[in-house]
């Protein structure tokens, strides 16, 4: 997924490959209905979220997948959220593939799946207990309690000013040990 990111001007991140997620059905809703216009609908809501659903997502990485995109092919806000959860773990990692441990993707679903609490991925040497915290609250098993995107933006905001002065330098990556790295203050 990371390969997916784009950094621009001023640490700008911009999604890419995008064209993989093909066109997910929508229902009309509402006044969609008097509208003449094709791209004019909306998602189909379950009471909380707007919610795509997928019929076939076979093309889509497995191991940034939600539960309830893993178990219904449902796609909404909050799992974009665990997505970018994992994400968080792949920067913070410098790079490190999420469930590096488990080499099939059928054995990562059945992992996220059958993950009792929110620590489907480990807290490496390299994330500070803040940002691990963080990360925990978009693994969240009902999507409903995730974080929502509008705090976890505030939320990070906050560990950026927090961390300021001290930001930690990487002084060892040991070649092929993800995760495995030695950190001394600035």
């Amino acid at each position: 997924m990371a390969e997916n990111i784009l950094v621009g001007d001023g640490y700008t991140c911009k999604l890419t490959g995008l064209h993989s997620l093909g066109k997910l059905p929508h229902k009309r809703h509402g006044d969609a209905q008097d509208n003449p216009l094709p791209e004019y609908v909306y998602a189909e809501d379950d009471g909380y979220f707007p919610v795509c659903q997928s019929g076939n997502d076979e093309g889509l990485p497995v191991r940034w997948k939600a539960p309830e995109c893993l178990r219904q092919h449902s796609y909404s806000t909050p799992s974009d959220v665990w997505a970018f959860g994992v994400l968080m773990y792949e920067v913070l990692t410098l790079g490190c593939y999420p469930y590096r441990r488990i080499r099939e993707d059928d054995e990562v679903a059945k992992h996220v799946l059958n993950t009792a609490d929110e620590e489907v991925l480990t807290q490496e040497l390299s994330i500070h207990d803040d940002e691990y915290k963080l990360m925990k609250q978009c693994w969240k098993r009902q999507r409903k309690e995730r974080i929502p995107l509008a705090d976890l933006k505030e939320k990070l905001n906050d560990l950026r000013k927090k961390s300021g002065t001290q930001r930690l330098k990487i002084v060892n990556l040991s070649a092929g040990h993800c995760g495995n790295v030695t950190l001394t203050s600035l």
